[in-house]
Parts: structure tokens; sequence; C-alpha cells
């Protein structure tokens, strides 16, 4: 629970005290939090030493209506009142808590059309070409990869099992040199395999970048 999920959970508990009494409580607790603050104490240890905002307030409520000797106030007759933080910049109101992020307006349908329309023809006049460039390359290494690495292994196969590779596309000085044969195998395999692993990782780090791009593209229209 953080700190002013704490505050206003034990704001809400301690509702039946006296209003000035209510703020005293809350300024006493307020105070543990800057102190734990100033020795570089996480929140959590302030919360977990106090217990819960149900715990804490009931030594406050038990207590004073032990000693309380004036007539009980009907609820409707207790102007409310909130228990507020003054900062330089804002109010933080504990009764009312309101979310640390803060919700920005997008643009207006019009703009977002507008900045739309620019963007496609940004992307299409300057960033398309680049991108079917880069791809494209990157689709053909990985291709070529491929094959080098099925050459490697059909001719490591065919040469161990000294069957015909005729049909292979080896030059005839291997063909008829078994370990030139079997070094060309190696180094066909060796070369399709790195080329390989290096273009899959090449295709998923432009794959991320792709995205990263998109949702710019997207944030950038949207106004957020």
């Amino acid at each position: 629970m953080s700190k002013y999920d704490y505050l206003h959970s034990l704001y809400q508990e301690l509702k039946t005290l006296d209003p000035d009494r209510r703020n005293e409580i809350m300024r006493d607790v307020e105070n543990q939090f800057k102190e734990a603050e100033s020795n570089e104490l996480d929140e959590l240890f302030v919360t977990n030493s106090l217990g819960s905002p149900t715990e804490y307030s009931r030594q406050f409520t038990m207590s004073d209506l032990e000693l309380a000797t004036d007539p009980i106030i009907e609820p409707q007759d207790i102007q409310p009142t909130h228990y507020t933080k003054e900062t330089p910049t804002n109010k933080i109101v504990y009764a009312t808590p309101q979310s640390s992020q803060k919700l920005q307006p997008s643009n207006p349908p019009i703009l977002m059309l507008l900045i739309a329309f620019g963007t496609l023809l940004f992307n299409l006049i300057i960033v398309l070409g680049p991108f079917v460039a880069v791809w494209s390359v990157l689709l053909s290494l990985i291709v070529t990869g491929f094959a080098l690495s099925i050459t490697g292994i059909t001719v490591l196969f065919y040469a161990a099992l000294s069957m015909p590779i005729a049909f292979a596309s080896v030059p005839l000085v291997i063909m008829s040199h078994p370990m030139l044969l079997y070094c060309f195998g190696f180094l066909s395999l060796g070369i399709g395999g790195l080329l390989s692993i290096a273009m899959i990782y090449s295709i998923m780090f432009c794959g991320i970048i792709t995205a990263r791009y998109f949702n710019w593209n997207l944030r950038l229209i949207r106004g957020f």
C-alpha cells in the first residue's frame, strides 16, 4: 500500500473522531512518513510498523469513545472536512485521492486525420523505400544462409555414403579429392549456419524497431 493510499484509508477510518483530533493524528502519521523518507526508508517500512489503517485507527477510536463525555452528534450535523497537505505546486486531498498518472487529452479528430495523412505521405515517400530494401536484404541473406547449410549437409551426407554427387554444383577438383569434399561440406555448413543465425537475430531486431516505429506513429496521431 502506497503512502497516500494508506493516508486515505486511515482518514476514512478516523471519520468518527472530532475533526481537529482527526487532523492531528493524520499529521503525526505523515510526519512518520517524512522521517522515513529522510532516512531513506521505504514507505512499506512505515505501513508495516503502523499496521493496517483499521488496526492503527482502532486505538484512537476506542480511547476517544471511552473518554468522550459530550453528547453524540448526529452524522448529518457534522460538517465534512478534508485533511489536506499543502505543497508548493498543488494540494493533495487524502479524502479524495487522485491517480498519480494524469490522463492526457488526445488530438481532435480533424487534427488526427491531418497528422495521419501527413504521416502516411512521409512513410510512403521517405520510409517505404529503405524499409523494403532492408527487409529484402535480410530475407535474401537468410535464404542464402539456409541454402548454404542445406548444401553443406547434402555434400557431407553423400560424401559419407560415397554416393554419386554429379548433380551437385561442386567443382570437379573438389569431387575428385575426398578431403576437399569434406572441407567444402563443413565450410558451407558453417558459413550457412552462422549466416542464418545472424540473420535471425537481425530480423528480430528489425522487427522490434518496426513495431516501435509503428507505435510511435500511432502515438503521434493520437496525441499521447
